[in-house]
């Protein structure tokens, strides 16, 4: 059965990890019958290096008409923004199209999702990580409605016509059998997928490793790049920092996606089923602003700095000498215009004087032919044309 495979994560559910496990195992995937389509560099996510997936090849026209995607084979595309793209009607309606073009004979989606508590956590640390976020997780709480988006995803697929099976699962209490949830979805025997070397991807931050990275945007704005991918990238086994909002923001937050939960908890699984996880001990940050980095991870970010540093170096040497290059080049064709418009004056001083030399000539011929012995001889000249006259005819007709 030819099968389009969806995974829209959604966001700190695992997915990483997951499109790491998928791009490791592409070949694998192919000769068990599903596509993984890999453009650019997707390949480093088979490194255990943090990747957004394949999704985007998905919902860019352009880039899936690359794919050449085989008709009557199943195809997986992986992605956590496929969460909120796969949201829109009229972006459901393209992936009908797809599934009518290629002639897929059914839809699977894989979703993952997280008690609202939990999920805020690490929601907030990953905002502080690769959205540039620097405020509290209180106040970070205000704006969290996943179970909500989660009810509205579920809302629009049952909308769509899709027809799609939707597999719910809960990750707090699956994330140890994540590879394992996967292969039973994609119909594959169980130990088929591989896992990269070293387990964990795009890991949380230490406190000391989540300030430094708040602080740093604070004054650049979104700045993960720099340094908590490659903390998380070198350093998979920090021991990460559990950030916890207040008793009354929780109770607050809860009260709030109550709705959401429940509409969704009705669709879902018990075994899936959102939990109401208050948390009782709240731990409290450092509040002495002392924070500790070990040597690894200040040589990690001393590395990333110095690695961008030494980018934007060479990029302004590179524009240094473009810039000399251009003025090189104004400077000589401002030599060049200096010795046209030297020539421009040179003509027209020549212009001016033949001018003066022809206006003399015209009027010493006026000069002459107003004379009274121009006058005088004017029946010479007369006589002299006719004379000439007559020889050229007679030379003619010799």
């Amino acid at each position: 059965m030819c099968t389009l495979f969806i995974h829209p994560g959604h966001f700190k559910t695992g997915s990483s990890f997951l499109q790491s496990v998928f791009a490791l195992n592409a070949e694998e995937l192919e000769r068990q019958g599903v596509q993984y389509p890999m453009l650019g560099s997707m390949g480093k996510a088979a490194d255990g290096r943090i990747s957004s997936g394949n999704g985007e090849l998905l919902v860019d026209s352009r880039k899936f008409s690359r794919l050449k995607l085989k008709a009557g084979v199943s195809a997986l595309f992986s992605n956590e923004w496929l969460f909120e793209w796969l949201g829109e009607p009229d972006r459901l309606s393209r992936v009908a199209e797809i599934v009518e073009d290629l002639g897929f004979s059914q839809v699977k989606v894989l979703l993952f999702i997280r008690d609202p508590i939990d999920h805020l956590a690490s929601f907030y640390q990953q905002m502080v990580k690769r959205g540039g976020y620097c405020g509290s997780i209180d106040e970070y709480a205000q704006t969290f409605d996943v179970p909500e988006r989660v009810e509205r995803f579920l809302s629009a697929l049952e909308k769509s016509g899709l027809n799609a099976q939707v597999d719910i699962h809960h990750y707090g209490r699956e994330k140890g059998d994540l590879v394992g949830v996967v292969e039973r979805w994609l119909r594959m025997p169980m130990g088929t997928l591989r896992v990269p070397d070293g387990g964990m991807v795009n890991r949380s931050l230490s406190l000391a490793e989540m300030e430094f990275q708040r602080t740093v945007n604070e004054f650049l704005g979104p700045s993960g790049e720099l340094v908590a991918d490659p903390l998380c990238n070198s350093l998979p086994h920090i021991e990460p920092h559990y950030v916890q909002a207040s008793h009354t923001v929780q109770k607050e937050l809860l009260e709030r996606l109550t709705p959401a939960m429940k509409k969704v908890n009705q669709r879902v699984p018990g075994t899936a089923a959102y939990e109401w996880d208050f948390r009782e001990h709240v731990e409290v940050d450092a509040d002495d602003g002392k924070f500790r980095l070990d040597h690894s991870q200040v040589r990690v970010i001393a590395e990333g700095l110095a690695s961008e540093i030494g980018r934007l170096r060479d990029q302004i040497g590179e524009l240094d000498g473009k810039v000399r290059g251009l003025e090189a080049g104004a400077q000589a064709s401002s030599e060049d215009m200096r010795r046209l418009k030297a020539r421009l004056r040179a003509e027209k001083e020549r212009s001016r004087r033949t001018r003066k030399k022809l206006g003399a000539e015209r009027a010493r011929v006026a000069s002459i032919r107003a004379s009274k012995s121009w006058r005088l001889t004017s029946p010479f000249r007369l006589l002299w044309r006719s004379v000439r006259r007559v020889r050229s005819g007679m030379q003619r007709g010799m």
